[in-house]
């Protein structure tokens, strides 16, 4: 396996360590790194012995969540830590070490961390960096370490070329479930599936810096996704990598199919491939400072009564559109893909700049693959993206808001909205 490629592995005690394990496997998921963790990727066997041919196949890194227990675990202490060592030593494979472990100024202890371990020769672990176990920003920074540390390897391939991550958002958590791209962005289910996971949106979410900072130090000109999410994750996606950062951008579909965007100039064309119409019934309110769009690119039974809902809202709107096809059929060629990106987002602009407010409430209905070209071109505005509830059932279908973007220059900012009592 390419080490560049590997997972993470993840060395803690089960007695005092599982919840921080979980909290460190799911922020390194969400920033693109497929993570092994003993309680999804133990096969059947010797446990000492699938312990030591995991960190023997690949691992591109290691944390050792050091809770007081972990001295009490013979397969730390003989496997593990030594496995590591020589990964660290041999390979020069980055171990990180999460702790709880605190002095009185609150910094983590990396002295009485250390001492849980046994002591390896020519592996100093007090002199590794360590990461408090309690704060969610220094899980975020192991992960942004780690990740930098793959971009950096990875360069030589990435450089003036393409930046491939797979994503999913409807994800079982697997030490398998990684790809052949440079990053893989996973978010577990919630549910049944029909909405983001609140948790998961959130990670993403936090995630997004670290996600644009790989990019970088990658030295890519081009970003290509894979893999599938909810429509408003794959907005949000796209608004990471803004056109004004990133030259261009293309979707690979499950039929193997590219749908591409580059940085050609948003214009409308002669003959446009969508047509904007007022919403029926929609709350006008002159004064309101926020736009409703609905993207109607596929016919969709449950979209009218979804749309119609959202657009009565009492607290009203300073405009309220659907934008829909101008041309016959049901069906996409992802062929062109560019042109009806460019097409909607260019109404978007003409909407947008006509009700002289930032403020844009967006539905989107049509090919998931189109969704981050869209929201690539969603620049200078604060965009609340929405999900489709009970779709297939036209009385009790609700747009749920998801996500906040905004996008200045080439800086994104996402905020999650979703929380449990709304996405239940």
């Amino acid at each position: 396996m390419d080490h560049d490629h590997g997972p993470v592995f993840v060395s803690y005690r089960h007695s005092d360590g599982t919840k921080h394990a979980r909290a460190v496997t799911a922020v390194l998921r969400a920033c693109g790194l497929s993570v092994w963790l003993d309680e999804y990727a133990m096969l059947v066997g010797s446990f000492t012995y699938r312990m030591d041919e995991a960190l023997r196949s690949g691992a591109s890194a290691g944390v050792l969540v050091a809770t007081p227990d972990v001295r009490l675990s013979k397969a730390i202490q003989t496997v593990e830590l030594p496995a590591l060592a020589r990964l660290s030593r041999e390979s020069h494979t980055l171990v990180g070490v999460v702790s709880p472990l605190r002095r009185s100024d609150g910094s983590v202890d990396e002295q009485a961390t250390a001492g849980l371990y046994d002591p390896i020769p020519d592996f100093d672990l007090a002199d590794h960096k360590h990461y408090g176990a309690d704060r969610r920003e220094d899980l975020f920074s192991l992960a942004r370490d780690f990740v930098i540390d793959r971009m950096r390897a990875l360069r030589p391939e990435t450089e003036r070329a393409v930046l491939r991550i797979d994503v999913a958002t409807r994800n079982q958590a697997s030490d398998s479930d990684r790809t052949a791209a440079h990053l893989d962005v996973r978010l577990d289910i919630h549910g049944e599936g029909l909405l983001p996971s609140p948790t998961g949106m959130d990670l993403f979410a936090a995630a997004a810096p670290i996600l644009t900072q790989a990019f970088v130090d990658s030295g890519a000109t081009s970003v290509e996704f894979s893999g599938n999410g909810h429509l408003s994750f794959l907005l949000a996606l796209g608004a990471v990598f803004p056109r004004s950062r990133c030259a261009s951008m293309a979707f690979v579909d499950a039929n193997g199919e590219r749908w591409l965007s580059s940085r050609t100039a948003l214009a409308s064309p002669s003959q446009p491939l969508v047509v904007r119409r007022a919403i029926p019934d929609a709350t006008i309110v002159p004064a309101a400072e926020r736009v409703l769009v609905s993207i109607e690119v596929l016919a969709t039974g449950y979209a009218p009564a979804a749309v119609s809902l959202l657009a009565a809202d009492p607290a009203g709107w300073r405009a309220a559109y659907a934008i829909t096809p101008n041309v016959p059929g049901n069906l996409l060629p992802p062929a062109d893909a560019e042109g009806w990106a460019n097409d909607i987002c260019a109404d978007l602009v003409s909407v947008m700049s006509e009700a002289g407010v930032e403020e844009l409430h967006l539905l989107y209905s049509g090919p998931a693959a189109l969704a981050p070209l869209i929201g690539r071109n969603l620049t200078g505005y604060a965009v609340t993206a929405y999900e489709v509830l009970d779709r297939f059932n036209p009385t009790k279908a609700r747009y749920v808001p998801t996500i906040a973007i905004k996008v200045g220059g080439a800086v994104t900012q996402l905020r999650a909205l979703l929380t449990e009592e709304s996405a239940s």
